[in-house]
């Protein structure tokens, strides 16, 4: 959170007209707004809520999540048959996608473990004399660049089998590498050209390209900066999880 309001902050503060002071609201005005954002509330406990009690699975959650949004839509927003319907073949044609991608990732899985690559990868480092980090720090990079060009559903069917071992192998935290390769998704979100985030922002808010990618630039450097520093530091991103244990 602090990396990412760093440059927003020092860019309002160079260039007030980024961010104009607006007219001031009553709290009693405020708290009456809160009211409208009960159904994204609601959805969330729902998902959240199902997982931390332990009343079901990440994955049961989803079902829990989606049924929750239903009623919701239904009761709330009178969602008939023909919204039902679109929601419906727009939700079949994404899963269709990823489905497809799962199967070749599985196929792919397959041939990988049959073929002992993971095996091979770890004599190739151990007879390479690559010191531990920088294996790290070259897994990383290939994370970087795969960002680009893929989304982060095809990076983690296709990578995490082969790297994962590699990374127990060197005496590594596979939490730590897990929170690694999350940040390194998330950068590959903003970057072109596969930024999936920045389709969404000039779709939603019709914002010229170049506009996007000049804007998202610094808070990019930030983001690796972020990154660097979980890699450098591991117990930025283990200690709250240690007190779990």
């Amino acid at each position: 959170v602090i990396f990412l309001s760093v440059p927003a902050i020092a860019f309002c503060y160079f260039k007030p007209t980024l961010a104009p002071r607006t007219y001031g609201v009553p709290w009693r005005e405020r708290f009456t707004s809160i009211k409208g954002v009960w159904p994204i509330a609601l959805v969330m406990f729902s998902i959240l809520g199902t997982i931390y009690f332990g009343i079901a699975t990440p994955t049961e959650t989803a079902g829990v999540g989606v049924f929750v949004v239903l009623v919701i839509a239904v009761l709330a927003f009178r969602m008939r048959w023909k919204g039902l319907k679109a929601a419906l073949i727009e939700a079949a044609t994404i899963n269709g996608l990823i489905l497809f991608i799962i199967i070749a990732a599985s196929f792919y899985t397959y041939v990988v473990g049959s073929t002992n690559v993971a095996a091979g990868l770890h004599d190739l480092v151990g007879s390479s004399d690559l010191s531990p980090m920088m294996v790290i720090i070259i897994i990383n990079v290939i994370y970087l660049i795969l960002g680009c060009i893929l989304d982060p559903i095809t990076i983690t069917l296709l990578t995490i089998p082969i790297f994962v071992p590699l990374i127990i192998s060197l005496g590594f935290d596979p939490v730590w590498f897990g929170v690694i390769f999350c940040v390194n998704t998330q950068i590959g979100l903003i970057t072109p050209p596969m930024g999936v985030d920045l389709f969404a922002v000039r779709t939603i808010f019709n914002v010229p390209t170049m506009d996007i990618l000049k804007g998202v630039t610094p808070f990019l450097i930030f983001e690796v900066t972020f990154l660097a520093l979980l890699i450098a530091f591991p117990q930025l991103s283990l200690w709250l999880p240690g007190l779990m244990v």
